[in-house]
């Protein structure tokens, strides 16, 4: 009995330890949808990220040109009105390491792009559903944005050209 109580006291901890940072240490980040740009023949979510909290937000680029890194966000899809969400499309290939860091003070706002694999492009969902883009960042904190249907929040007046 003392055996199997060791064992399984053990494996708690293990578990334990393995978890995702806990909520409240991580701090509060607001990520809204800011429209859609096209940087080199390529579709991209602008957002835009604002942290709460006592310590700089500190994210993962693809590029310097703010191109979040590939395994830093992902794309979620849900009906209008429920609960759970899905993965909208999941990255399976290798992605080449990250080429940049980007560091927001609290407080301070910077718009970031990304591609959602295929996310941004007409027709990739119906008008009865809206995305949602999680953000993780190099502290292993999750940060949801705010849900958005691109084409209709904030695409007439966000929608642009990028140079």
């Amino acid at each position: 009995m003392t055996r199997h109580l060791v064992l399984c006291l053990a494996i708690g901890l293990t578990a334990c330890a393995a978890q995702e940072p806990r909520a409240d240490s991580c701090p509060t980040v607001v990520i809204t949808y800011a429209g859609i740009a096209r940087v080199d023949g390529m579709t991209f979510g602008r957002f835009q990220i604002n942290p709460h909290g006592s310590r700089p937000l500190q994210l993962l680029l693809a590029s310097a040109d703010r191109r979040l890194y590939a395994r830093t966000a992902t794309a979620e899809v849900r009906r209008i009105g429920e609960q759970a969400w899905r993965s909208f499309n999941v990255i399976l290939e290798e992605v080449a390491p990250p080429a940049a860091r980007l560091s927001i003070a609290p407080g301070e706002a910077m718009t970031v792009l990304f591609d959602g694999d295929g996310a941004f492009l007409p027709g990739a969902i119906s008008a009865g559903e809206e995305f949602s883009i999680i953000v993780r960042d190099v502290h292993g904190c999750a940060h949801r944005s705010v849900p958005f249907q691109p084409g209709v929040n904030g695409a007439a007046a966000g929608d642009r050209e990028a140079e």
